[in-house]
């Protein structure tokens, strides 16, 4: 087979043979290897099925980076090529962590974090009771606060005229008889918006000032939807001890009395542990209680008797903090 076959087709020096091999037709036809199907002599064209030769390419012959990555097949959202069999394997699909649901919500072996779900999970690693979060409030009017008489509603709410106060059963009992409270709240809240359901919400008041009468106390209040406080608190009862026959034993924590409410106001520390349960915002405060109907509390200070002085007043805070719970 020689040039004189054909009118266009120039071949090299000698034709192609057939005994050639494939290496030899493709160096003698600069690479064009075509299967004529028949001539079309009127127009000087080809025409036909023109079928590529095909077979199959060795590692060797491939450069590096030859393949575009625009010939890789397209991967879907946070995919990636790999192996992770653990043993030599085709390369398949891999999962690349989500950033938002971070690393401890895909505990598995085959899937890669993103840095900035390694830098979620870091920054939010907590030890068990580990302080994950902390608020401070400062309270430095000297105000008294006054109780009043509750009445029992046929809702079971306890109420004063300036006051709903919510209880189940703190109320109304000294130990193991019935006595008569009166109670007022004191405004000394605290809120904090837990970051973990299970946590432990740790909140202390460091509160200055002084009762005018012994059988006095305080209860633990929580802030509820309807911005009534309800008492969260069951010490008292558990607690109650017959040789003290007063209303003191129905408080979680005594206000400080030293007989004299003329004098210098007392520090004392009211610390309270709640677990967390959700993450909605949560808001403490204390409620002031009296077995006596004219009991008051003075906050930041003593009474405004003879023998008081105007700077014998202070500060009280309260700390809120979330604690780490496994």
């Amino acid at each position: 087979m020689d040039y004189t076959n054909f009118d266009t087709f120039k071949s090299p020096a000698g034709g192609v043979e057939l005994s050639d091999t494939l290496s030899s037709w493709r160096k003698k036809t600069n690479g064009i290897v075509m299967k004529v199907d028949s001539l079309d002599s009127t127009a000087g064209t080809l025409a036909g099925t023109v079928s590529a030769l095909t077979t199959t390419v060795a590692n060797s012959e491939v450069d590096n980076n030859s393949i575009l990555l625009s010939k890789v097949q397209l991967l879907g959202n946070n995919k990636l090529l790999g192996n992770t069999s653990g043993s030599t394997a085709d390369v398949s699909v891999v999962s690349i962590v989500d950033e938002t649901a971070g690393i401890t919500a895909n505990d598995n072996d085959t899937s890669i974090p993103t840095s900035a779900a390694v830098k979620h999970y870091s920054d939010n690693k907590f030890f068990n009771g580990q302080t994950v979060q902390q608020n401070v409030g400062r309270y430095d009017n000297y105000t008294s606060y006054t109780v009043e008489e509750l009445s029992l509603q046929a809702s079971g709410e306890y109420t004063t005229s300036t006051n709903n106060i919510i209880s189940a059963e703190n109320f109304n009992r000294e130990g193991s008889t019935t006595k008569r409270m009166n109670a007022v709240r004191v405004p000394v809240d605290i809120s904090i918006t837990p970051t973990y359901a299970n946590s432990l919400i740790c909140v202390e008041w460091n509160l200055l000032g002084e009762a005018n009468h012994h059988d006095s106390g305080f209860w633990i209040g929580r802030k509820r939807s309807d911005n009534k406080y309800e008492i969260i608190n069951d010490a008292g009862y558990e607690g109650y001890n017959s040789a003290v026959a007063t209303g003191r034993n129905n408080f979680f924590h005594p206000s400080p009395y030293d007989h004299s409410t003329g004098t210098t106001p007392s520090m004392l520390t009211i610390r309270y542990f709640i677990p967390a349960v959700d993450t909605s915002q949560k808001t403490y405060g204390l409620i002031f209680g009296s077995a006596v109907a004219s009991g008051d509390f003075r906050l930041n200070g003593a009474n405004t008797a003879d023998n008081w002085y105007p700077y014998e007043v202070g500060v009280s805070n309260v700390t809120i903090k979330e604690l780490y719970q496994v």
